[in-house]
């Protein structure tokens, strides 16, 4: 008996490795020795090349050059190689990922292989909700990562951080979507979604909150037709989503914003310090020379700036300002046009004709540009791979599911 031969396209492949890094990136601190979720997240980079370069148009090389040349410049004036390789990695794949979303073709062929692999998306879910739960009962999966506030602890579960891990089950909560993508909406559709959302709700990242408003309410938007049926639904999710709000340790976090004796006005306590640092590092951009604001000073440089000025080495925490900074008005340009394009082709091209409202267009781009303006983007791969699956689901919706 001739055995039974597995072959897989890169499209397949891409939404494999999608998946085990979901996992592995949820299981991060019980394999601490192996950094899977990194080696994971090459993989995916690399699918991306080879179906970008199978299927290259002229705006994909035109994007694919300007995105390497801006990565050439950033480390001819970088001083640290090591953060500068580690931030380019980043931006290009993001870059690149943006792009292949944009593509009617790349979603034309990615949205059929979803659909036909929605039971590995399935087995993918269960395994990520089942190792949710299990951290969700471990004591040691809370901890007061900032070192702030009364709380007993924010929820980092099996993750690295609080921020890598609402990243990633934002992009869980798009993959338990696209399961349920051509279906009525189904209890069981958010009883999956409870472990991801208990993640968010008790991490204490705030910024998270809206990526994960917009997810509840794009399910009913698209697929609730009757205006009233609709507007019932949505104030029970918003009820719903208070009194999780409130009897959540994400309070702890936003009492302490709004409390926070260090904040010198109220855009500072809203955005909990991040006004300042942006300010600042506006101010230093603005005194560069006509080659900083061409090119910037790389990658490394923004984390050197505010380590001078607050003893913080962290990056500008807003993709539009951190760009500016390490990469001018060369490697903006190129990374916000893209992403600009992108909304755009998600908003107005749909596989089967079908025209999205004007509220669930605004909820893609709030989805999109929030977190983007609010906490920084390119750094979350996670959520980058949400938007372009997120643009999937809008993109492969049937008006009579």
């Amino acid at each position: 008996m001739e055995a039974k031969k597995f072959t897989y396209t890169y499209m397949e492949m891409l939404l494999f490795f999608i998946c085990v890094y979901t996992i592995a990136t949820l299981f991060n601190n019980k394999i601490p020795s192996i950094p899977l979720a990194r080696i994971i997240g090459m993989f995916i980079s690399a699918m991306m090349f080879i179906i970008m370069a199978s299927q290259m148009t002229k705006k994909m090389f035109i994007t694919f050059m300007l995105s390497v040349m801006s990565i050439i410049i950033s480390f001819a004036v970088a001083g640290d190689y090591s953060t500068n390789f580690k931030d380019a990695v980043w931006f290009f794949t993001t870059v690149m990922s943006v792009c292949l979303g944009a593509d009617r073709k790349f979603r034309d062929e990615f949205k059929s292989v979803i659909y036909r692999k929605r039971k590995t998306i399935l087995y993918t879910v269960l395994i990520c909700d089942l190792i949710l739960c299990l951290a969700i009962v471990s004591p040691s999966s809370y901890g007061n990562a900032w070192s702030w506030g009364d709380s007993e602890g924010f929820f980092v579960g099996f993750a690295q951080n609080g921020h890598t891990l609402c990243s990633c089950c934002c992009l869980l909560l798009v993959l338990i979507m696209l399961i349920f993508q051509d279906e009525k909406m189904r209890m069981r559709e958010y009883i999956l979604y409870f472990p991801p959302l208990y993640g968010v709700f008790f991490s204490g990242a705030r910024t998270f909150l809206i990526p994960v408003a917009v997810l509840l309410l794009s399910g009913v938007f698209i697929k609730v037709k009757n205006r009233k049926a609709r507007l019932g639904i949505t104030l029970v999710l918003i009820v719903a989503f208070v009194l999780f709000l409130q009897n959540s340790s994400m309070m702890d976090k936003i009492n302490f914003a709004f409390n926070n004796k260090y904040a010198t006005n109220v855009l500072s306590s809203i955005t909990n310090g991040r006004s300042e640092f942006w300010n600042y590092d506006l101010r230093t951009f603005s005194q560069f020379n006509i080659l900083g604001w061409l090119f910037g000073k790389g990658f490394d440089y923004i984390y050197r700036l505010n380590q001078r000025a607050y003893g913080l080495a962290i990056y500008a925490h807003n993709d539009l300002i951190n760009f500016l900074v390490c990469l001018g008005l060369f490697g903006t340009v190129t990374y916000f046009s893209n992403w600009i394009r992108f909304t755009f082709r998600t908003q107005t091209e749909t596989y089967s004709g079908y025209k999205l409202e004007l509220s669930t267009k605004i909820l893609f781009a709030l989805y999109v540009w929030a977190p983007m303006l609010l906490n920084g983007m390119f750094a979350y791969q996670h959520y980058v791979y949400s938007c372009v699956l997120l643009s999937i689901y809008y993109y492969g919706f049937h008006e009579n599911p």
